[in-house]
């Protein structure tokens, strides 16, 4: 049975207000609005930033649109994603976005709607009737490709929306409900890439761990780690490490969010270690000239230390370089065109905000299986040659590498018993018929003398025809006669249970979105925020689970 190979999205532009991101170039609408957005691990829904969401930000040499990933339309500068443009947009409502309220503690309004999106892959994919939406939130400054799974229910449709991989599945375009991504690195120029159906295993170093997914509340499937250890090494205080606040630091992995969350008290050291400056009005940590000129002499290094469970002795380190803490924010987090270099950690107040963000997958190269449940995260490995694998659906892994399907396997099962059935037959007929020819053979040669008297001719006729017959040239007797022997019975054997696992697709499992007619798009800076969302190939392996 054959597969369709994995679909490779690689990134083309570099953009960010709060650090240098590796985007993607997708188009939707028709005619076509480009864009370049930022891979989302946590949603099912993809969305844009609309003309709307560029109002009072003018400044000179400044452009609002094109800074947010805003491409061409129609040959010009896109103000952002337009409805009104597209002759195959169909507005579903304004809900509120599930993505990323547990980080920014309220809702961000997003325009649903169904249209058509194109990935900008080696072989363009298509996707009419794709459930997108426009958003104006400064959250997310720049638009999103949602690599969630799970579909997206509305009251005023009458079928769920199936999330981005699951139309592609759905549609043969890949082989299983899989991901592997690299975020990009612009400390080592290594754009991003997305291996859809499959994962780049040049990238997975052999120090990896798989982790089960979590079923989150209003989160649909989660990516969820737990840090065991942080370790400091080479900052102007030496090396530090934080035995106490890591244990059990349960951790979300989402790359919608561009900093890593920490608990209060790492973020206070990590600040002392690094001689950063807290700046209150964006909640980030700053760092001033003559402190970077200082670490990059002297190259300190951060190690993550992470296991699947707060117990498991099979851990995986992610070690990064100064230079991966290194990033700049600009408007509109500041009114101006020149960035503030910062370090890309934000406190947590609460546990469900604890959050592994891009700036963490920086140097993690991830892998999704949905249809496992699990995730494979390790180290990246940086400028090896491409190396694509297929991770292949979950019945065809469960054969052993056997092509056969259940239906295949039964026919196989059935066949066999009707051939020995049929040699049965055979046997027995063709012993039949060899004891008839005996018989015959036996009247034959009873025969009589011409010149005997006629009592003893019929004597020895009638003692030579009645003769009883040897038992074992009996077919067929009466009961209590003889002792006829049966064919071997053939056992039929049930297929042994686990051998192959056929597994329903779950339940919709996306979120009921709820009206919020109330919140408008219009005043951006008191608008509510966001929430959290369910909603050059080398030779292709095929493989069946990821390697531990």
């Amino acid at each position: 049975m054959s597969f369709p190979s994995p679909i490779v999205l690689d990134a083309s532009t570099w953009l960010g207000n709060d650090g240098n991101w590796s985007t993607f170039n997708i188009s939707v609408g028709n005619p076509a609005q480009s864009f370049y957005v930022l891979p989302s691990t946590t949603a099912s829904v993809s969305w844009f930033p609309t003309p709307e969401g560029c109002t009072n930000l003018s400044f000179t040499g400044f452009s609002c649109a094109q800074a947010r990933g805003a491409g061409n339309a129609n040959g010009t500068q896109s103000p952002g994603f337009t409805t009104a443009d597209s002759t195959t947009w169909r507005s579903v409502g304004l809900y509120s976005l599930l993505t990323g309220q547990n980080l920014f503690g309220s809702y961000t309004n997003l325009m649903y709607g169904q249209d058509s999106m194109r990935l900008a892959s080696q072989t363009p994919i298509v996707m009419p009737s794709q459930l997108i939406g426009g958003i104006t939130s400064w959250d997310f400054w720049i638009g999103s490709l949602g690599l969630g799974n799970n579909p997206t229910h509305f009251d005023v449709l009458t079928t769920d929306s199936p999330s981005m991989v699951q139309y592609l599945k759905q549609n043969n375009l890949i082989s299983s409900l899989s991901y592997g991504i690299f975020v990009g690195a612009w400390y080592r120029q290594e754009a991003a890439n997305i291996i859809i159906g499959g994962y780049d295993d040049s990238r997975l170093s052999e120090t990896r761990i798989i982790v089960p997914t979590a079923a989150a509340q209003n989160q649909g499937t989660e990516l969820r780690v737990y840090v065991r250890g942080l370790q400091v090494t080479g900052t102007i205080q030496g090396t530090i490490a934080f035995p106490n606040q890591t244990q059990n630091l349960s951790m979300a992995i989402d790359s919608t969010a561009s900093q890593i969350w920490l608990p209060s008290v790492i973020c206070d050291k990590l600040a002392t270690a690094f001689n950063l400056t807290y700046l209150n009005d964006t909640s980030l940590y700053a760092i001033d000239d003559a402190t970077h000129a200082k670490l990059m002499q002297l190259k300190p290094q951060l190690t993550f230390t992470i296991s699947k469970d707060g117990t498991s002795a099979s851990t995986t380190s992610i070690n990064f370089p100064y230079s991966a803490f290194v990033a700049q924010l600009g408007i509109p987090f500041y009114n101006s065109t020149s960035p503030i270099r910062y370090f890309p950690i934000r406190k947590a107040p609460n546990d469900s905000q604890l959050t592994l963000g891009r700036a963490f997958l920086q140097e993690a190269y991830l892998v999704v299986d949905y249809e496992r449940g699990n995730f494979t995260i390790g180290q990246v490995n940086h400028g090896s040659a491409r190396s694509i694998v297929s991770i292949l659906p979950q019945l065809a892994s469960s054969s052993n590498s056997s092509s056969f399907t259940t239906g295949g396997i039964v026919g196989i099962v059935v066949g066999i018993l009707s051939l020995l059935a049929t040699t049965a037959a055979g046997i027995f007929l063709a012993r039949r018929r060899k004891r008839r020819i005996e018989l015959a053979h036996r009247e034959t040669d009873i025969s009589l003398d011409e010149n005997a008297t006629e009592s003893l001719v019929d004597s020895q006729f009638e003692q030579s025809c009645f003769k009883p017959i040897p038992s074992a040239l009996i077919s067929e007797l009466p009961d209590g006669q003889g002792n006829p022997q049966e064919l071997e019975t053939v056992r039929t054997s049930e297929l042994p249970g686990g051998q192959l696992e056929l597994r329903e697709l779950e339940a919709s499992q996306g979120h009921r979105s709820v009206p919020r007619a109330e919140l408008g798009v219009g005043d951006l800076r008191t608008s509510p925020h966001n929430q959290d969302d369910t909603g050059g190939l080398a030779r292709t392996t095929i493989i069946h689970e990821l390697p531990g």
